[in-house]
């Protein structure tokens, strides 16, 4: 299990637009990236609020919509235009919250935790 918090970071997802984000998972002290090839399989899990036990949209390596890059400790994360049209119908609201975990021969860690933001795709 890694010794850490996860990092607090808010996403904003354009409803209807293609949501392709890299994220690095990065040391404090030194910056340097955090080697993520002990990682087998990862998960970043959309709920309505903190206390729902109900996944509403789920990116995972299985599901191709998560990418794990070893030791440059990248995360791509991707969501096509057609599955961020409908994400505030599949929320029942325009903000919902998401954690990030990955998982590895020995434990579950979580990575990342926060909002997500959904506002309208304004393609000017």
């Amino acid at each position: 299990m890694a010794n850490f918090e996860p990092a607090v970071v808010n996403l904003k997802i354009e409803q209807g637009a293609t949501f392709d984000r890299t994220v690095t998972i990065r040391y404090i002290a030194n910056h340097a990236p955090y080697d993520l090839s002990g990682y087998t399989s990862g998960a970043l899990d959309i709920m309505q609020n903190w206390w729902s036990q109900t996944i509403k949209y789920s990116l995972t390596t299985a599901n191709g919509r998560m990418t794990l890059g070893g030791a440059a400790g990248t995360i791509r994360l991707l969501i096509a235009s057609t599955a961020t049209d409908p994400l505030p119908t599949t929320l029942g609201q325009n903000v919902g919250v998401y954690v990030l975990r990955l998982t590895s021969a020995t434990a579950i860690d979580p990575f990342m935790r926060g909002k997500i933001f959904i506002s309208p795709w304004d393609p000017d």
